[in-house]
């Protein structure tokens, strides 16, 4: 937002723009809300824009940073998470936040992701003199979720776990440099070394089937100056999905059994459940007819 947030970096005095783009690639006309969370050192809200109307192939400037006070935005206030909401599909619309100060020097864009998952990789995070990362990472479901981001170090043989209970459409917030200079302890109370300088990280979905969370970082540099790079984490798709028993024997009148979707993750090899329901049976009597009935009751 207008205000930076003095972990990126920036010199003094600069004022951001914050300015959001919406393209409808389509030959139709498109509808979209949007929502900001707001996030300043020692609060936070969120206030919804006007719906969007897009006509076919046009593309909006919702110019964010001039709309701030009216928005009721803190001066204060250093990030804004956009959610855009829309019943048209997915390739449908493409959206860019960019954040810049009237030179078009210092800024960054940050791209829209669309999607969810519950295990994301990323590294390597870098925190010198020179450099730091922040991550966020977004609950985009509709009930809690309880994340844990794990940062590894020393080739691996050393972790530092940090969980936090998210609710939805909020983030947790992580800034590498801080947790290291001010020695914060993760979950076991550990802390991190003084002078660690490279890490790599994971994140994952400890609530049960929750596939709901999005994981984005940035990447600071002032070595040549001012430069803030967006950063993707993988994600960590489940394969191999199959059901847990695959195949069930009980009685045709009444019988109920359990059932789980299993898959593997795929960065880290272990089972994940992906689903569970109950498989019945029971009778349909009408004229002269009687059949045997077997569904998923969710």
């Amino acid at each position: 937002l207008r205000t930076p947030d003095p972990a990126v970096g920036l010199p003094a005095g600069i004022t951001l723009q914050a300015v959001i783009f919406v393209r409808n690639t389509t030959a139709k006309a498109v509808a979209a809300s949007i929502a900001l969370s707001w996030r300043s050192a020692s609060s936070k809200g969120q206030v919804k824009l006007p719906e969007l109307q897009l006509a076919p192939f046009a593309t909006q400037q919702l110019r964010i940073g001039a709309m701030q006070k009216q928005l009721q935005i803190p001066d204060d206030a250093h990030w804004a998470l956009v959610s855009l909401t829309t019943n048209a599909l997915p390739d449908d619309l493409i959206a860019i936040a960019s954040s810049r100060d009237g030179s078009g020097r210092f800024g960054f864009e940050s791209r829209f992701i669309g999607g969810s998952g519950g295990h994301y990789a990323g590294g390597e995070l870098r925190a010198d003199a020179n450099h730091n990362q922040i991550i966020s990472v977004t609950n985009s479901g509709q009930k809690t979720a309880d994340a844990l981001l794990t940062l590894h170090y020393d080739n691996g043989s050393k972790k530092y776990e940090l969980q936090q209970t998210i609710q939805p459409g909020d983030q947790m917030w992580v800034n590498l440099a801080q947790l290291i200079r001010q020695r914060i302890p993760d979950r076991k109370g550990n802390t991190l070394p003084v002078d660690l300088n490279l890490a790599a990280y994971d994140v994952q979905d400890l609530t049960a089937r929750g596939h709901n969370l999005i994981a984005n970082e940035l990447a600071l540099d002032s070595t040549w100056g001012s430069r803030i790079a967006p950063a993707c984490p993988e994600c960590c798709p489940d394969s191999g999905a199959g059901m847990d028993p695959d195949e069930l024997t009980f009685f045709f009148l009444g019988g109920i059994d359990p059932v789980s979707v299993e898959g593997t993750d795929s960065c880290n090899g272990t089972q994940v459940g992906l689903d569970s329901f109950n498989w019945s049976s029971g009778w349909h009597e009408s004229q002269l007819e009687c059949k045997g009935i077997c569904g998923r009751n969710l």
